[in-house]
């Protein structure tokens, strides 16, 4: 006769009783299941659980009305470690189902059933086909607020196949069904009818699989306790599987883990439907032969086919297609992200071209991306003349067309190529004597006598425009009958050599 064990509180935990939720059946053509209200294989109120078509008739793996199986979790996060488990018993246990469905299709039987335990939740979806004998049970582990570090599955059942009365055995073995060198088969076989139960361990190399000698409805979940390999030996076992996925969770990040419960007529029937199955596939749900980080892989997102390490990467649509943890805005991996991603380089084709790289002038290549004229080195709006600009002096901000001209500097201020002839009369001083009016320079007309020395010859005796005199564009005047004061022609022909000695020193 089995006893119902004593529980306790585990950990941190003290057991509360979940909110009801109904009982459920899914079923298919050959296995159904009787859903408990906490999601497992025992619905107490039919007292039916796991059952398989044999000979037309049902089978019920179960044993009515007790805690036979049992789904468990442990974690740490946030430095505290959490363990928690839903029973087939209501009563004992301490994870609150917060959703359940039936998501079943005309050619799959599929449950759901989710779990909240503080920093972790976790969604159990089981499908089989409907013509099938294996359920692919998985578990998304969803962390919360805090990182989930060590986390473990723990997943168990009392497999009685209902022979005999009052016959509870199966023999039990754990096989290395693939040769791989890694257990991934752990069997329980009627002893009366040879009806076989299995788990396979999608992921043997971080899962656990065999037998407990004596069934505890409290599961050992966050214990050490070994399971054996009983190696084909008659015996009422639990029958149990631990999947330790090798890597944490991040917060809000997910997780898949995955096994598959097979059933048949004989041991030989169960081996042959697992290594044939293709229910696997949680570590690689994307099918891109690449397992995810949950699983000790390298995909990014198992998710897409497209994303794995090595994919070619699509720029600028926020998917990281390759799986190099870059930035998909920044093609040029020069640490800048385009502007289509919120960035601020301004061409992200080349790693030399980013906010502050240095800018060789005059290469035409905005390389700062400061968003100025390459060909404006003073920044004063004005691009190089010798770069189809008019700025003369692009060294200077204050020497631009728009800058005020100091007149007799020897600096070109403005760029209109005039230092000397401030009031714009075509003469430069000192050939001008007056460089404040347009109307005196040398050779104006005048009005002899008025006390104005209109043509700068010394005089009011202004009595001609048409003296001779030296322009400021090395032209003149001159008359048909030159002047015959030699003296002053001189004078105006050394005072013009002098204009342009310094305005050559000035360029020199």
């Amino acid at each position: 006769m089995r006893f119902l064990p004593l529980f306790a509180s585990f950990g941190l935990l003290t057991l509360v009783v979940p909110p009801a939720h109904a009982d459920k059946l899914v079923a298919g053509d050959n296995l159904r299941i009787y859903f408990d209200s906490t999601g497992t294989w025992n619905d107490q109120g039919v007292a039916a659980g796991f059952q398989a078509r044999h000979d037309g008739e049902w089978l019920d793996w179960t044993y009515a009305g007790y805690p036979w199986q049992a789904t468990g979790f442990e974690y740490r996060s946030g430095g505290e470690d959490r363990v928690a488990y839903a029973n087939s018993n209501t009563a004992y246990a301490t994870c609150s189902v917060s959703g359940e469905a039936d998501l079943s299709t005309a050619d799959w039987a599929i449950s759901q059933y989710s779990y909240d335990d503080g920093s972790v939740s976790l969604v159990q979806t089981e499908a089989w086909e409907r013509t099938g004998r294996a359920v692919r049970v998985s578990y998304r582990v969803i962390a919360g607020a805090a990182a989930v570090q060590r986390f473990r599955l723990f997943f168990e059942v009392d497999p009685d196949p209902d022979g005999a009365a009052g016959d509870f055995t199966t023999e039990n073995d754990v096989l290395d069904a693939d040769g791989d060198g890694l257990e991934d088969l752990v069997v329980s076989t009627a002893s009366s009818t040879g009806y076989t139960l299995a788990f396979g361990a999608c992921n043997a190399e971080f899962s656990e699989i065999g037998h407990y000698g004596s069934w505890s409805g409290s599961n050992e979940i966050d214990s050490d306790v070994a399971l054996t390999d009983d190696g084909g030996v008659v015996s009422d076992s639990a029958m149990a599987i631990r999947v330790t996925p090798p890597t944490s969770l991040e917060a809000g990040a997910e997780g898949e883990v995955t096994f598959v419960v097979l059933e048949g007529d004989t041991l030989e029937e169960v081996e042959a439907a697992w290594l044939a199955t293709d229910l696997c596939g949680a570590c690689d749900g994307d099918g891109d032969g690449h397992d995810t980080p949950w699983c000790g892989g390298d995909d990014c997102d198992d998710a897409s086919a497209a994303a794995f390490p090595g994919a070619p990467e699509v720029w600028y649509d926020g998917v990281d297609e390759d799986c190099d943890g870059a930035s998909d805005f920044d093609q040029d991996v020069d640490g800048f992200d385009d502007a289509s991603g919120g960035g601020d380089d301004c061409d992200d084709t080349d790693g030399s071209v980013h906010p502050g790289a240095t800018d060789v002038l005059y290469d035409g290549v905005d390389s700062d991306c400061d968003g100025a004229s390459d060909f404006d080195a003073d920044h004063d709006g004005y691009d190089n003349d010798d770069y189809g600009g008019a700025d003369c002096n692009d060294a200077d901000a204050l020497i631009n067309p728009l800058a005020d001209e100091i007149y007799y500097d020897d600096i070109d201020q403005n760029c209109d190529g005039n230092d000397d002839d401030a009031d714009g009369d075509g003469y430069d001083s000192p050939l001008d004597c007056d460089d404040t009016s347009a109307d005196i320079y040398p050779g104006a007309g005048g009005q002899p006598g008025d006390g104005v020395d209109s043509d700068c010859d010394g005089s009011d005796a202004d009595v001609s425009a048409d003296t001779g005199a030296v322009k400021v564009d090395g032209g003149c005047g001159c008359t048909s009958a030159p002047d015959a004061s030699g003296a002053w022609m001189l004078a105006l022909f050394a005072a013009g050599m002098l204009r342009r000695a310094r305005q050559n020193s000035a360029i020199g």
